[in-house]
């Protein structure tokens, strides 16, 4: 059971930030590989902010960076307040990283929603660019400057877009001579969109996370990727698949990087293959009930409705102490589904397993987890697979374009089921 929805109030509106995200792709995907070298003259006073990556935060995630790029979503359902960060391990020198990003005469080899890209004008290590793509349902053309701060930070700022602003910083943090870690922080304001834009985006608060978590992890990844090729790896541009899911569903160990958590952000582990697939993906978040709490919202599936408002026509068909079993229909308009789906309680009672059994979820499986935190409250972790199956025609569009927009809509999907799964605890 993928999340479908955005917000309680507005259940189609996931269609609205989806389609919104695969139009701001290829717009921060632009200002992505501008960020290569930089726009002119920014009003630095009246653009948005991007706060430098905190260094304990780094330090606290850098262990779960060895599974796959790392996700700390920040004001997911605050419309223009979001502001993403995406980690990745590169293995490539800083210097071949720095490169890639700066290098927009060659962001179209390696970015497929890119389109044509005119040069608008360069002073030293500010570059100007418009460009003009296709994403999705949508023409977009944008404005963007980019500015080389130094060699281990680029800003972007997209001044005019069909889409309305946006703006990303790139960081670089040199682990050794030959693997470096990029940091992407984005923010996009729909608000200010085209009227066609904004009837999409704007009815829903998690729109720009939408948006900004789907483009930045394509964008990250496809650095990655290209950096990597560059530093004498030989991989294909992009992996043949977007996913070869893992046989044995197992999330991340719970570790030091828990303490982003107490901090109130959720963190989202994308784990890949050697090839770039991806295998899984574990989105975990601290909530202030004991494990008890969490135990019965999970295994109480007759009340799932009231937190996933998607799931609809929710029956109970069997139930004892360790097993409850539903059968359930998806609400959403462009992407319906039906199947009996079962609730499992695992022997550590620590683990609750979520498995379709027939129907259109006969194929999905998640797990989740749920840990004592020290000093009270629960440490939950929710993971599974790809999110594609359930997807609308749009989002296939957009996951058709990029096989890495899968992790990224999946990410996004998974941060909003756990918000909701675990409302009010």
């Amino acid at each position: 059971m993928t999340q479908q929805a955005i917000t309680p109030s507005v259940r189609a509106s996931s269609r609205r930030s989806v389609v919104f995200a695969s139009t701001a792709l290829a717009v921060l995907a632009i200002a992505g590989r501008a960020a290569a070298q930089d726009a002119g003259v920014t009003n630095a006073a009246a653009r948005p902010t991007i706060a430098p990556i905190d260094p304990a935060e780094l330090e606290a995630i850098r262990p779960l960076l060895e599974r796959g790029p790392v996700i700390i979503p920040r004001a997911v359902d605050q419309h223009a307040n979001s502001r993403p960060t995406i980690y990745a391990r590169v293995y490539a020198p800083l210097a071949v990283v720095h490169r890639v990003v700066r290098s927009p005469n060659e962001y179209a080899q390696f970015v497929p929603a890119l389109g044509n890209v005119e040069l608008q004008g360069q002073t030293g290590r500010r570059t100007a660019f418009r460009f003009h793509a296709h994403a999705s349902i949508f023409d977009v053309h944008a404005d963007v400057r980019v500015n080389v701060v130094n060699d281990r930070r680029v800003d972007v700022d997209v001044t005019r877009s069909d889409f309305g602003p946006a703006g990303s910083r790139w960081e670089f943090f040199a682990e050794s001579p030959t693997t470096t870690v990029v940091a992407l922080t984005v923010w996009c304001d729909p608000s200010q969109a085209t009227w066609a834009i904004r009837q999409f985006a704007n009815a829903s608060a998690y729109s720009a996370s939408s948006a900004n978590i789907t483009a930045e992890t394509v964008l990250a990844l496809a650095v990655k990727r290209r950096a990597e090729i560059l530093g004498g790896r030989r991989l294909p541009v992009r992996p043949a698949a977007a996913t070869n899911p893992a046989p044995q569903l197992v999330g991340p160990a719970m570790g030091a990087w828990t303490s982003v958590l107490r901090g109130g952000l959720d963190v989202v582990s994308i784990e890949l293959d050697a090839q770039g697939s991806m295998r899984s993906l574990s989105v975990a978040r601290f909530v202030g009930s004991p494990e008890d709490i969490v135990r019965r919202r999970l295994m109480e599936a007759q009340y799932w409705n009231q937190y996933w408002l998607w799931l609809q026509n929710v029956r109970i068909l069997q139930q004892n102490a360790d097993r409850v079993r539903i059968s359930t229909t998806l609400g959403t308009p462009l992407a319906p589904g039906s199947g009996e789906v079962e609730a499992r309680l695992d022997a550590s009672r620590q683990t609750v397993w979520i498995e379709g059994r027939s129907g259109d979820f006969a194929r999905d499986r998640q797990r989740w987890d749920f840990r004592a935190a020290p000093g009270g409250g629960t440490f939950v972790m929710y993971t599974g697979h790809s999110d594609e199956a359930h997807a609308a025609w749009f989002q296939r569009v957009l996951m058709d374009r990029d096989v890495w927009a899968v992790a990224g809509l999946s990410g996004y999907w998974k941060v909003v089921m756990i918000r909701y799964g675990m409302w009010a605890l």
